[in-house]
This record gives structure tokens, C-alpha cells and sequence, in this order.
């Protein structure tokens, strides 16, 4: 493939490939008119950038061509692009969910990116082969894969509000309880106010708890699977089955909610609410993304300590964190001209090269950030401003784990941030699952889940009795759920099969 970057783009050789000058120095005239890409990602509740933010405009002058971003709340990301899909109107690049991505994935609406990679050796190189197999078929990779690291987020206390209240650390899910009682009615702030909260939850529209959920560091004390889990026969199950299970957990935050422990605004909640609780000295129980900046957390709060939780100890002494698992994409659009996917091609292997990488992380020196010595940086106030690392956050990285570490992130939060990916895992619980398809799941899948979603809701609020729980898992069932189970099991083992016959061959 005769890419459009080779005019400019020199690769330098030390023993091996170590780097590419992606900048283009020809004059505006030379270049012709540029090219105009279009973006469509999700952005979170603090917004995205307009187009003169400077990492564009930087990308922009580097790359010779127009970035056009659309940023679009996670909470109507789906219905745009469903609208998009409808009048087949789709950006030139953009994200789609697993849902989205497994619906769409064989009508020639996304471009198949493997017959170029090799052209392409940081998109190749950063982001290893298994993570573009998943949940693509045999010899197509449709789109780039969107990195998650297993460990994401912690669980953290405020132990200055512990320590007020002359309260230790909890273990158990009972304890957990006693102490977030203990946060809203004791008044752990000292405000003189009962202006607190004992803990908060997250519904996403997907119909699972959310990625804001305080509740998944103890769904797995109530012996809940991480989406799917394996029996003793070797046979696949959904934790929307698990009714005794369900029970509990349900049973637990439906006392919560009673008796004002539980958020009673939960269900309004966006992603990133409980570090504004957190922020505003209301929450003392909160989930973090380890990308966030513990200092900014508290800064309203001088005398404030956050410190880990282990996940919870449940009824059964069982306790466990659920691994996350890339499921997203990036995709192109295949109908857009040959020219234009070769320059997105060149885009995105730039913003995985080093230089394009340091640029997604940092932003511009001089800027964002000033270099005191070899190994030590200090942020600029306009990082604060501009958020440089946003689009980093949002759209294509590299399968890296310490991605959210920054070269001027303090060293006691970037110690802070590797002991609690450490801590927590150890205790990582996985979805066997993840990969496998079902074709009922991707037609009705989200219907379904929310519907089923909608009475665990009602029954943690006290609208419908406990007894409902069962007719919500008969009903999920009834309307697909067995279909769905089929499915994934016959996927699961092809998939045994298919290892075996690997295993075998190589020995």
C-alpha cells in the first residue's frame, strides 16, 4: 500500500526500527487542500474539546490535515449512532461499543484493517494480535481495539471521616455497611449538617451496574460471576440467572436504600458524579479511575486521606474485583475513498508512535508541561484547562497498563496508582466468556438486560417485592436469555475444541 505519509515521513534505523519524523514541513500550497477527517467518539460529563483545542490544531499542523471531533455523551452515544446508522451517514472514524460493533460488523459498514498493518508498524507493534482477534472473524480485522487494562480503578475511603468517627477500615460487606451508615448520620465532615452520603451506585444503558459502581468491588462477596461463569460441568452461565445470588446482593441494597445508606439519587447519577460528591465533600465511599489525580480529588478538603479498600468479604467469604476486558472499537468507515482511509491509517499509526503517543499523553512542552531534568517534568496550569490527555482517555492507546501514568504525575500518586493495580490484583475475577458470540445476544441482548435491570431498580427501591427477582430471571429467560445461553455455550465449546486441536498439534 502506497501510503500518503511516505513524502515526509523518514524512518530512522539504530540496529532496529525505533521511530518515524511524522512532521510535514511542506507549505500549505505544496500540500494542496487538506483533508478533512471526521471523528465521532463519547466524551464523559466534563465535555470535549472544540476545535481550536491545541493538541488538535498541534495534530493538525503535523499531519497536514483538519480533525473534526464530535464529542457526544456516553448516555445518548448509542441512539446517535443508531441515527447515523439509519440514514447511513457515518463519520469517516469513530467508536462503537461490543454491542454495536458485533451488529454491524458484516454488512461492509466498517473497513478491513488487517491486509494494511504491516504497512503500519506502530499500530501493528502496540496493539498485540489477540486484541484485534477478539470478536472479529477469521482473517478480517474490522477496526482497532480499544485498550482497558484488567485493573482500572479502586475502591478508596475517606480514613480522616474513619478516624473521626473512631471507625477501622471494613472488610466485610457488613461492616462496609455499618460504616457508610455511619457517613451519613454522624456527620463524619464535621459541616454540623447531615450532608453526607453513605455510598453511591451506577446503572448504564446496557443494562448492567455501571462503570461507576461502588457495587462492583462486592458483587463478587455475593458470589455474583463477572457476566458469565463456568459450572461444575464445564457449562457457561449469566449472573442474570443467578437467582439466590441476586437475592442477596439485591436484598443488601434494597436495606441500603431503605434506611438512606444507598444514594437515593443513584439512578440519576452520570459517570463521573462521585468525584464531585467526592470533590464536594459529600461521599467519603468512592470508585476512582486510577487516570484520575488523587490531589485534584480532594483539594476542597486540606486535612482529607484517601486509602484502598480490598474488595468486600461477602456472606460466604467469597470476595473478588471483575477484570475489565477491551470490547470496544475504533472503526473506519468503509465507504469513505481509498485516499482518505489511507490518511486515517497514517493518523491513527502516528498517535501510537512515540512521538504521536507523547503528544496524546502530555500534550505540547512548553504548554502543558516544562521538562525540569531528564526524569523529572512539571505539569503547566494548562493542562488543568486543557485537559490534554482527553483524547488519549477516549479514543485509540496503546496496549499499555500504565498508560495513565504520566511522566508529571507526582511519584507518590504513581506509586499510589501501581500498589493499588497490585493490591486489587490479586483478587481479579474473569469472564470466561469474553470473546465468544451469540447472535441472539447481539439482536436483543440490551433489551432484554434492561428489562431485567429495570425490576433489580424497583426492588432496590422498594417497588416491587423480593419475589420479583425470580420472575425477573423466568422472564429474561423466557425472552431470549435461553437462546442467549445456548449460544455462548456452543461458541464456548468450539472454542475448548478448537485450543485442544492447537495444544495437540504442538505437542
Amino acid at each position: 500500500m502506497q501510503k500518503w505519509l511516505s513524502s515526509f515521513c523518514v524512518f530512522v534505523l539504530i540496529g532496529n526500527l525505533i521511530g518515524c519524523s511524522w512532521v510535514d514541513n511542506r507549505t500549505e500550497e505544496e500540500m494542496g487542500e487538506k483533508t478533512t477527517i471526521n471523528i465521532m467518539i463519547r466524551s464523559y460529563t466534563s465535555g470535549g474539546w472544540n476545535s481550536n483545542h491545541p493538541v488538535i490544531q498541534e495534530i493538525n499542523s503535523r499531519l497536514g490535515m483538519e480533525l473534526n471531533i464530535e464529542w457526544v455523551p456516553t448516555s445518548i452515544y448509542e441512539e446517535k449512532l443508531n441515527v447515523a446508522a439509519a440514514s447511513n451517514n457515518f463519520p469517516d472514524v469513530f467508536f462503537v461499543t461490543k454491542d454495536q460493533f458485533l451488529r454491524w460488523r458484516d454488512r461492509g459498514i466498517f473497513m478491513d484493517v488487517k491486509p494494511y498493518l504491516s504497512d503500519y508498524p506502530n499500530l501493528f507493534t502496540h496493539i498485540p494480535e489477540p486484541a484485534y482477534q477478539l470478536y472479529n472473524p477469521d482473517n478480517q480485522y474490522f477496526g482497532f481495539p480499544v485498550y482497558i487494562p484488567e485493573v482500572l480503578e479502586s475502591l478508596l475511603i475517606r480514613k480522616d471521616w474513619l478516624d473521626t468517627l473512631g471507625l477501622e477500615i471494613p472488610e466485610t460487606v457488613d461492616e462496609f455497611y455499618e460504616v457508610a451508615k455511619a457517613f451519613v448520620n454522624e456527620d463524619p465532615n464535621n459541616s454540623g449538617n447531615q450532608d453526607t452520603i453513605g455510598f453511591t451506585l451506577d446503572i448504564n444503558p446496557m443494562g448492567n451496574f455501571g462503570f461507576g459502581d461502588t457495587a462492583l468491588f462486592f458483587m463478587a462477596g455475593f458470589g455474583l460471576v463477572n457476566g458469565w461463569g463456568e459450572d461444575d460441568n464445564g457449562n457457561l452461565f449469566p449472573m442474570q440467572i443467578q437467582t439466590n445470588e441476586l437475592k442477596d446482593f439485591i436484598g443488601f441494597l434494597r436495606k441500603a436504600y431503605a434506611e438512606g445508606v444507598l444514594d437515593p439519587d443513584f439512578l440519576y447519577n452520570l459517570d463521573n458524579d462521585s468525584y464531585r460528591m467526592l470533590q464536594a465533600n459529600q461521599l467519603g465511599i468512592a470508585r476512582i479511575f486510577h487516570m484520575v489525580s488523587i490531589p485534584t480529588l480532594v483539594r476542597n478538603s486540606a486535612e482529607a486521606e484517601l486509602v484502598q479498600l480490598s474488595p468486600l468479604i461477602g456472606p460466604n467469604q467469597e470476595r473478588g474485583i471483575f477484570a475489565r476486558t477491551g470490547k470496544h472499537k475504533i472503526v473506519i468507515n468503509a465507504n469513505v475513498d481509498y485516499e482518505k482511509q489511507e490518511k486515517i491509517l497514517g493518523m491513527l499509526d502516528y498517535m501510537l508512535s512515540d512521538e504521536g503517543h507523547d503528544l496524546l499523553r502530555h500534550g505540547i512542552e512548553g504548554m502543558h508541561y516544562t521538562r525540569i531534568s531528564d526524569e523529572k517534568y512539571r505539569a503547566l496550569e494548562a493542562t488543568t484547562k486543557d485537559a490534554p490527555s482527553q483524547l488519549l482517555f477516549s479514543f485509540l492507546r496503546r496496549n499499555d497498563p500504565k498508560y495513565m501514568i504520566l511522566k508529571t504525575t507526582d511519584a507518590v500518586e504513581a506509586a499510589a496508582i501501581n500498589s493499588f493495580t497490585q493490591n486489587n490484583e490479586i483478587y481479579l475475577v474473569n469472564n470466561p466468556a469474553v470473546g465468544l458470540v451469540s447472535e441472539t445476544e447481539i439482536t436483543i441482548g440490551t433489551t432484554i438486560n434492561n428489562r431485567w435491570m429495570e425490576t433489580m431498580v424497583n426492588v432496590i427501591k422498594g417497588e416491587e417485592p423480593m419475589e420479583a427477582i425470580e420472575k425477573a430471571v423466568e422472564e429474561w429467560k423466557s425472552t431470549g436469555g435461553k437462546e442467549i445461553i445456548t449460544e455462548i455455550n456452543e461458541a464456548y465449546q468450539q472454542l475448548n475444541k478448537t485450543m485442544a486441536g492447537t495444544e495437540s498439534k504442538e505437542n
